[in-house]
């Protein structure tokens, strides 16, 4: 199977922030996707790591969703971080409410991210508007999921993705296996 691992947002639109610790999801997540990529291919899978702007000349949606479907995969998963008001806390993932392969892989790789981090499971959740990344979710060809496995505005949940992004990274893997 061909995984495409888009890392969410871009540089010069890096997503949430934690303001402690001066990170970004985009940054959080060019550091990790290689690890992701790896435990793919140690599961025989081919990975392809995408970001809109560099490989797809752009910083919005229309950009990321060509990138995605050029990679000609048979999933998708966007790598993306939660920010609400720097308490909420918790693990979830995003797909297209009408795709039941979408929601088939979003609950594998919920089931192992609550595994490795231990946070709050909030579920997997779909997705019905342009909200969320709706636009992403409902335009790729390819099942598509956005995980949040954590909470970047919240320390706590940092500190934890932080300390266990390696656990993570295997767990992400291990969800797209059991799907």
């Amino acid at each position: 199977m061909k995984v495409c691992i888009d890392i969410g947002h871009c540089p010069s639109a890096p997503g949430a922030e934690n303001r402690t610790y001066n990170i970004s999801e985009y940054r959080f997540w060019s550091t990790f996707a290689p690890r992701l990529a790896n435990y793919l291919r140690g599961y025989g899978h081919a990975a392809v790591i995408v970001n809109r702007e560099m490989d797809g000349n752009g910083t919005g949606m229309t950009a990321c969703v060509r990138t995605c479907n050029e990679a000609n995969a048979d999933v998708i998963v966007a790598l993306h971080a939660n920010a609400f008001n720097g308490t909420a806390s918790g693990t979830e993932t995003l797909y297209w409410h009408t795709s039941p392969r979408g929601k088939r892989l979003a609950q594998c790789i919920q089931t192992q991210m609550v595994k490795a981090l231990g946070l709050p499971d909030r579920g997997i959740k779909p997705i019905t508007g342009t909200e969320r990344g709706g636009a992403q979710l409902r335009g790729t060809v390819a099942p598509c999921v956005i995980v949040e496995p954590f909470f970047i505005d919240n320390d706590h949940d940092y500190e934890t993705a932080l300390e266990h992004a390696d656990n993570l990274c295997a767990a992400i893997a291990v969800g797209i296996a059991n799907y």
